[in-house]
């Protein structure tokens, strides 16, 4: 006696076309859900620095709000300057930028149409979908280590955002990508924060006035590039 065996039919092409995009938009409502409680994190982070002193909680915002206008190298500086030491300045900068990160994918690649209603979030889709489709193909040509660099820039219209659009845009899937966008990113961090800490402990004076100008550009340019072009 021959026991028989259930075949199962293979799917069709749209039934593994629908899947697959149900196993991306389960991805990045985990990225959602991992940045909401990171920011959560954030926020108790600064309920506790309010709690211990005034002073403390000044420096904090001093730091976040350098870093959402002008991007890490300006956070760097900030917190440097502002008396914080490398390590702690390290891990406030990955906080933000992770935190960052994550809610901010999920959303300008239009995870929630509702979201995208939003006028500020659908400017800012549109200013950092074009940047990155404008900057892809010359980032795919000079090869696989490019996006990394990339992202591991501490500077205006470089970063895990744009870097990841770009990764997109290119075919890396998401995964892969935000192991890629993660590693230099942080790695980024760490390294800037001593070299400007070596800076500022080693090179005196001199040493912040470059910094300080450092930082002025920066956050000038990244200013100009905002009110310019009308865009968040």
């Amino acid at each position: 006696m021959t026991a028989s065996t259930a075949t199962t039919p293979n799917p069709t092409p749209a039934a593994a076309a629908q899947e697959a995009g149900r196993r991306e938009t389960r991805r990045y409502l985990g990225l959602l859900v991992t940045g909401c409680v990171l920011a959560v994190g954030l926020g108790a982070l600064l309920l506790i620095s309010w709690i211990h002193g005034e002073d403390l909680f000044v420096r904090v915002t001093g730091v976040i709000a350098a870093s959402f206008v002008g991007g890490r190298m300006p956070g760097i500086l900030t917190a440097l300057e502002l008396g914080f030491d490398g390590w702690t300045t390290v891990f406030l900068l990955i906080l933000l930028n992770t935190t960052w990160l994550f809610i901010t994918i999920p959303l300008i690649t239009g995870i929630s149409r509702k979201a995208l209603r939003w006028r500020a979030i659908a400017r800012f889709r549109t200013s950092a979908t074009d940047r990155a489709s404008a900057q892809a193909q010359t980032v795919s040509s000079f090869g696989s280590w490019a996006l990394p660099f990339f992202i591991w820039l501490p500077f205006p219209l470089t970063g895990a955002v744009v870097g990841s659009l770009i990764g997109l845009v290119l075919g890396i899937p998401l995964r892969r990508l935000m192991y890629v966008v993660i590693i230099s990113m942080w790695s980024g961090i760490v390294m800037w924060t001593f070299g400007m800490e070596f800076v500022f402990l080693f090179a005196g004076t001199t040493g912040k006035i470059i910094c300080y100008a450092v930082t002025a550009g920066v956050l000038g340019y990244s200013l100009a590039l905002r009110v310019g072009r009308g865009r968040p």
